[in-house]
C-alpha cells in the first residue's frame, strides 16, 4: 500500500507501517529480512520518523527520489532533536519525539495496542467464518436427520436402523451443548 502523505504513513502501525514505508519510499514490497529488522526496531520503541529516515537515506531510498510533502523536514528535525546540546530545545520548540526511556516505552505500548487491535479484528473475522461454517453443518445435519426420519416412515421395506438414527440425532445435542458452554451464537 503506497501512501500519499506523511500523516497517512505515520497513522499506520507495526507491520502495515513497515510495508507502506517500503512501498512509498522504495517502491517495492518489503523483503522478509527488512520486514523483520524494522518491525523489531519499531517494537523496541524506535521512532517511525527514524525508521523512515533510515529507509530514505539508504542507497535504494536515495535512488527513488520519492516526494512526500514534509518528510525531509520532519526527518531533519528528528535528527536535530537527538543532538546532545540542542536536542532538548529542538524537541521543546518543534514538538519532536525524543528517545527518553519513557518516550520509547510509550511507543512500544502504542504499537503493541495497535497490533493487538488488529489481532482481535482478525480473530473476530475468523470466529464469524467459523460460526457460519458450524451453522451450515448444523443445517446439513438437520436436513440429514429429517431425511432419515422421513425415509424410515415412508418405506417400511427398507427401515433405517435405530443406530444411525440415534447417532444422527445425538450430533445436534452435542453441538447445542458445545454452543451453550462456549457462549457462541449460531446464526
Amino acid at each position: 500500500m503506497q501512501v500519499e502523505t506523511l500523516q497517512e504513513l505515520l497513522s499506520l502501525d507495526d507491520v502495515p507501517f513497515i510495508r507502506a514505508a517500503y512501498q512509498t519510499l522504495l517502491a517495492r514490497e518489503a523483503d522478509h529480512g527488512g520486514l523483520n529488522f524494522y518491525s523489531h526496531r519499531l517494537r523496541a520503541g524506535v521512532s517511525k520518523i527514524i525508521i523512515l529516515g533510515e529507509l530514505r537515506a539508504s542507497a535504494e531510498g536515495r535512488s527513488q527520489n520519492t516526494d512526500i510533502p514534509g518528510l525531509d523536514d520532519t526527518i531533519r528535525r528528528a535528527h536535530s532533536a537527538r543532538k546532545p546540546v540542542i536536542g532538548h530545545f529542538v524537541r521543546w520548540v518543534c514538538s519532536v519525539e525524543g528517545d527518553t526511556p519513557v518516550e520509547c516505552a510509550l511507543r512500544v505500548l502504542s504499537n503493541d495496542i495497535a497490533r493487538l487491535r488488529q489481532e482481535v479484528a482478525d480473530l473476530r473475522e475468523a470466529n464469524h467464518g467459523l460460526q457460519h461454517a458450524v451453522s451450515s453443518c448444523l443445517a446439513a445435519d438437520a436436513a440429514l436427520n429429517s431425511g432419515s426420519v422421513a425415509q424410515s416412515q415412508e418405506t417400511p421395506d427398507h427401515p433405517a436402523t435405530s443406530r444411525s438414527s440415534s447417532r444422527r440425532g445425538a450430533v445436534p445435542g452435542v453441538m447445542e451443548r458445545f454452543f451453550a458452554q462456549t457462549g457462541w451464537k449460531v446464526e
